[in-house]
Formats: C-alpha cells, sequence, structure tokens
C-alpha cells in the first residue's frame, strides 16, 4: 500500500562535547556580540550630531524597536499556532509581551521615583534596548541553533548573515539614548554585551535541547520588552518636541527605522 505522507530523514542529535560548544558560541559570537559592538563603535560619529539629527536618531530608534517587536510577536504566534493545544500558544504569547511590558514599565517608574539625574535615566533606556534587544537575540540564537542541529545548515547559514546585518542596526540603537552624554567604554562594552551574548545562550539551547514552547515564551517575553523600551524613548521624543516640534523628522525618523529592518528581513526570509 503505498503512503503519501513524506518522513523527514531523522538527524542525530549533537552531544554537549567542547567541540559542539565551541561552535555553537561562535555562531554566537557572530550573530549578536559581534555586530552589535559594530553598532556601538559608531558613538563617537554619533556625538556630533545636531538636535535635529539627534531627534531623527530617537525616532528611528523607535521605529527599529517597533518592528522588532512586531517581529517577534508575530514569529512567536506562528509558532504558537504548531503547539498542541494543550499548550495554549496564544496564551503563552500574551502573558509573555503583556507580563513583560508591565514589568520593564514597573521597574522604569520605579527608578524615575528614585529622583535620578536625566543622564542615569538616559543610560538606563540604553540598558533596557540592550536587555530587549538581548532577549530578541535569544530567540534568534534558538532559531540558528535549531537550523543547524536538524543538519539544516544552509538554512542557519542564511539566518546568521541577515541577523549579523540586522543586529548592527540594533548596535546604533542601543547607544541612541546617550550620545548627548560620556559614558566609559566599560559601560558600552556592558551594553552590547547585555545585548548580543544572549545570542550565544540561544545558540546552545537551540543546539543541544531545543524546545518550542520555550522558544514561544523567549520570543514573547522579547516583544514585550521591545515595545516597552520603545514607549519610553517615545516619551523622551515627545519632551524634546514639546521644547523643539519637529513632527516630520520624528515620522521620517520612525518610518525610517522600520524599513531598515525590514530591508535586512529580507535576507532571513
Amino acid at each position: 500500500m503505498p503512503f503519501d505522507t513524506a518522513i523527514d530523514v531523522a538527524t542525530e542529535t549533537r552531544g554537549a562535547d567542547a567541540s559542539t560548544l565551541a561552535s555553537f558560541t561562535l555562531i554566537g559570537l557572530y550573530v549578536g556580540v559581534i555586530p552589535i559592538f559594530l553598532g556601538i563603535l559608531w558613538f563617537p560619529a554619533l556625538r556630533r550630531l545636531g538636535a535635529r539629527a539627534f531627534t531623527f536618531l530617537m525616532a528611528l530608534t523607535i521605529g527599529l524597536l517597533i518592528f522588532l517587536g512586531l517581529d517577534a510577536a508575530s514569529e512567536a504566534l506562528e509558532q504558537a499556532n504548531a503547539l498542541g493545544g494543550a499548550f495554549q500558544g496564544v496564551g503563552i504569547v500574551g502573558i509573555g509581551i503583556v507580563g513583560t511590558f508591565l514589568l520593564l514599565d514597573a521597574i522604569s517608574r520605579r527608578q524615575h521615583n528614585l529622583g535620578r539625574s536625566e543622564a542615569q535615566q538616559r543610560f538606563s533606556i540604553a540598558l533596557m534596548i540592550a536587555i530587549g534587544i538581548g532577549l530578541h537575540n535569544l530567540g534568534e540564537g534558538l532559531a540558528i541553533g535549531a537550523a543547524f542541529a536538524v543538519g539544516a545548515a544552509a538554512l542557519g547559514a542564511f539566518f546568521v548573515i541577515g541577523f549579523i546585518i540586522q543586529n548592527i542596526t540594533e548596535g546604533l540603537g542601543i547607544v541612541a539614548p546617550i550620545v548627548k552624554d560620556k559614558p566609559n567604554w566599560l559601560n558600552l562594552a556592558l551594553l552590547g554585551v547585555i545585548g548580543g551574548a544572549p545570542a550565544i545562550v540561544g545558540a546552545w539551547i537551540g543546539g543541544l535541547s531545543y524546545s518550542q514552547p520555550l522558544s514561544v515564551l523567549f520570543l514573547a517575553i522579547g516583544a514585550g520588552a521591545v515595545f516597552q523600551v520603545a514607549w519610553e524613548i517615545a516619551k523622551l521624543v515627545q519632551k524634546d518636541a514639546m521644547k523643539r516640534p519637529m513632527p516630520v523628522t520624528i515620522f521620517a525618523g520612525v518610518l525610517a527605522g522600520m524599513a531598515m529592518l525590514y530591508m535586512t528581513g529580507l535576507l532571513i526570509k
């Protein structure tokens, strides 16, 4: 009796030996850490920006984060639909996005009530951007590690190239709120590690013990984080706009940020 169902060829799960961990660590470095730092290295040049260019950069960061959040939420919902009914995938996505947004918002309000200086508040926003992007990179690492684990090396390599380009732009977004300040290089390095290193952890998890419900949760958490940070930056931009209205600049910046990630996304999808 003939069967019409196609069965994928089984692949052996890679063991957690030193060689395997080193391979996935290198992938995480190439995808997350190095591109993020390449974006951060533009910090000295960004400090020379005028008021209008700075507003455009902040608006561009908002656009980057909005697109990043929408992309993560869309991917989380897509994976959630593939889960069994018992997992209630949509519920996982909702809890991850809403819970993370409210948690970070509560932390942000608490920091604001502590009477911190404007420079400290801006660094806190940069730190939150790095955390949000780091959580998103964790999901990206999961996807790449899983692709290599099941033998889809070509797909994994395609992910790597696209995510490298995307993360360079995200590195710019991390330092955007603090271009008016004078952070030391240790703080900039901390932001880069927080934003990029989770890709290494994601590659380890995806390559050695991939779990789709866990992937859905991490993607949802990443989406909630970047949406909340976009909201925080929007409040800063609105505050500056009350002194110097620049509606066209803000509009153009947000669209440019979304367009940048859309174009880099064409290399991934």
